[in-house]
C-alpha cells in the first residue's frame, strides 16, 4: 500500500479531541482526500462523545461507494455489519447511521437526532438547508464534523458563508489537497486526468479551484475531431449487436429532439438527428405526432432504448401506447455536463456530420452567468435541447466506470 503524503497523515494522526469543531478536507480529484477519511472513521469510533455517529453523502450509495466498500476491505468481514436499506452500520461495535442527503426529504429523517460525530461525503454537493440541519443537531460537547469536497462555484454557499466567513474561522479547519498529494499516482497517470477534464470543471478538478463556470460549456472539449463521415466498418459491418439508444428530448413552442446513438462499448457514435422547431415552422405538434414521428425514426434502429427526459410525461404516455420500450433519463445537469465533456475530451464520443442542429447548438451551449453569480450553475435555456438530449443519453447509460477507464486511457 502506498503511504499517506504528509497532509493526510497530519489529518490521521491528530486526535478528535484536537481537531476544530468542522473539519474539511477540500482540493483535485483523485488527490486522496476521501482515502484519508476512512483512517479517521476508525479513530473516531473511540472517540467518546455523546449522540448519534452519522455518514451521509448524496446518496448511501454514494457513501458506499466512497467510504464504506475501501473501508469494509480494510477491517475484514468480522469486524463490521451493514444493513443497506436501513443504512445501519456497526463497525468494531459501534453504531453508525448511514443517509442520503439530496435533497430537503433528508431534513425530515434526520432533523430528530442529536449527532455527536458527523461526516460528510462531498459536502458541496449537499443542500444547504441540509447541512444547516445536520449542523445544527451537533448540540453535545466535543461534537465534530469531518467532510470531503471537490470545489464548486466561488459563489456556492460552503464557500461564502463557511469557508470564507471570518466569524467562523475558528470553528473551520481545512487543507486543500492535490493529486500529486496521492503518493500512489504517477506523472503519466496525472497527465492523463489532467487532459480528461475541460473549462471549469479542469480548473476544480485538478487545479483545485472554487471557480465560476463562464461562457461556451464545451469550448475546450469540442473540436473538429469529434465529427465523423462514415462509420467504422467494423461498426458498419456488425451494427446489430451494437447497444442502441434514442434520445429525447421534447419541447412544446421549441424545438423536440431525437438522437439516434450507436455505442460499441468503448464509445457513443451519434448518428442521425430529428428535429422539430415549433417556432421556426410556426406549428405545434401533438404529442400523439411527435410518438408517430419518433415511431418512423425508430425503424433504422429497432432495438433502440428511447431514453427521454422524465417530465415528458404526456409523451411518455402516448409511446406506451405504441408499445414504444423507453426509460426516464437521469437529469442531474452539472454531473451530466461534466460527463459529456470528459467523453468528448477522451474522444469516446463523435458526432456525424449530417446532424448540423446538434452541432451548432454544441457550439453555443453556454452557462447562464446571472444565475452562477447567484451560485446557482446551470446552462442558458437557449438552443439547448440537443445538447439535453445528448447529456439524458451519456449521464444515463454510461457507467462511472466507463468514465474512469476513459480518464486512465
Amino acid at each position: 500500500m502506498h503511504p499517506f503524503s504528509p497532509k493526510a497523515r497530519a489529518f490521521i494522526k491528530r486526535r478528535p479531541e484536537d481537531d476544530r469543531t468542522i473539519n474539511i478536507l477540500q482540493g483535485a480529484t483523485r488527490s486522496g482526500k476521501t482515502f484519508a477519511c476512512i483512517p479517521k472513521i476508525l479513530a473516531l469510533c473511540r472517540y467518546k462523545v455523546d449522540g448519534h455517529r452519522v455518514i451521509c453523502g448524496v446518496t448511501k450509495q454514494t457513501v458506499y461507494k466512497n467510504f464504506l466498500a475501501p473501508l469494509f476491505d480494510i477491517v475484514g468481514p468480522k469486524n463490521y455489519s451493514y444493513n443497506k436499506n436501513s443504512g445501519e452500520l456497526t463497525l468494531f461495535g459501534v453504531k453508525w447511521l448511514v443517509e442520503g442527503a439530496a435533497d430537503e426529504g433528508a431534513v425530515k429523517r434526520l432533523q430528530g437526532l442529536t449527532i455527536g460525530v458527523l461526516v460528510i461525503d462531498e459536502i458541496a454537493n449537499i443542500p444547504k438547508v441540509v447541512f444547516e440541519m445536520l449542523y445544527s443537531r451537533m448540540s453535545p460537547k466535543g461534537a465534530r464534523l469531518y467532510a470531503s469536497c471537490n470545489p464548486a462555484s466561488s459563489y456556492h454557499w460552503l464557500k461564502t458563508e463557511w469557508l470564507d466567513n471570518p466569524e467562523k474561522a475558528q470553528d473551520i479547519w481545512t487543507e486543500v489537497f492535490y493529486m500529486t498529494d496521492n503518493l500512489s499516482l504517477d506523472a503519466a497517470t496525472r497527465a492523463r486526468y489532467e487532459r480528461s477534464f475541460t473549462g471549469a470543471f479542469k480548473r476544480r478538478m485538478i487545479g483545485a479551484e472554487w471557480c465560476n463556470a463562464e461562457g461556451a460549456i464545451y469550448s475546450d472539449a469540442w473540436s473538429d475531431a469529434v465529427l465523423f463521415d462514415e462509420l467504422p466498418l467494423a461498426l458498419q459491418n456488425d451494427r446489430n449487436h451494437l447497444a442502441r439508444y434514442c434520445a429525447v428530448d421534447a419541447g412544446t413552442r421549441n424545438q423536440t429532439v431525437f438522437l439516434d446513438i450507436i455505442d460499441d462499448g468503448t464509445t457513443l457514435w451519434l448518428t442521425r438527428e430529428y428535429v422539430w422547431d415549433s417556432a421556426k415552422e410556426k406549428r405545434q405538434k401533438t404529442n400523439g405526432q411527435y410518438a408517430d414521428d419518433l415511431q418512423t425514426f425508430l425503424k433504422l434502429s429497432p432495438t433502440a432504448l428511447v431514453i427521454i427526459d422524465p417530465s415528458a410525461a404526456s409523451l411518455k404516455t402516448d409511446l406506451v401506447q405504441r408499445g414504444i420500450w423507453h426509460g426516464d433519463a437521469d437529469n442531474d445537469v452539472l454531473p451530466g455536463i461534466q460527463a459529456v465533456a470528459t467523453m468528448l475530451a477522451t474522444g469516446r464520443l463523435k458526432v456525424h456530420r449530417s446532424c448540423t442542429n446538434l452541432i451548432g447548438q454544441m457550439v453555443d451551449y453556454a452557462w447562464d452567468e446571472d444565475a452562477c453569480k447567484r451560485g446557482d450553475e446551470k446552462p442558458l435555456k437557449v438552443a439547448d435541447h440537443g445538447p439535453d438530449a445528448l447529456r439524458y443519453c451519456v449521464y444515463t447509460q454510461i457507467p462511472a466506470y466507463r468514465l474512469a477507464m476513459a480518464m486512465a486511457a
